[in-house]
């Protein structure tokens, strides 16, 4: 047998773990590369998503892989050109700007949008500074 089938046999192989330990296999997939996927529900009713790769990926390749993390990030953006300070967790319940799938994109994925407004205010509050020489303008972008 060659390497990709070895490597289909083993997500057989785990597939068939995941069944016998009582989770319900969505799917499985696996593609010429040897690279699969599985999709599975535990006794919860809760759903697992398992990508098996070749090699390790790579930061970039995970960065902003995932439609939640993508809204976050977006939503941080928005958020440092519109308002002061990011949205506190304990504000989220009571923000009617956002529906409650992305008031939870951002709970789940806080890093990704605290990242993001912070990185954008830094990075026009450094051109700012650049471009008049004022530190007073870089104090007013961060609320001083």
């Amino acid at each position: 047998m060659g390497e990709i089938e070895d490597r289909i046999n083993t997500y057989s192989d785990i597939r068939d773990i995941l069944a016998l330990r009582g989770y319900i296999v969505k799917s499985a997939y696996s593609n010429k590369k040897g690279e699969g996927m599985l999709e599975f529900i535990d006794k919860h009713g809760h759903y697992y998503h398992m990508r098996l790769y070749t090699s390790a990926p790579s930061i970039f390749s995970e960065f902003l892989n995932d439609y939640q993390e993508v809204h976050a990030f977006a939503f941080g953006l928005i958020h440092s050109c519109t308002r002061l300070l990011p949205l506190k967790l304990s504000e989220l319940d009571n923000y009617d700007d956002l529906s409650d799938e992305n008031k939870e994109d951002i709970r789940k994925e806080n890093h990704y949008y605290k990242g993001a407004f912070w990185g954008l205010r830094i990075a026009v509050a450094i051109a700012a500074y650049i471009l008049t020489g004022s530190h007073e303008v870089v104090l007013h972008l961060f609320g001083w």
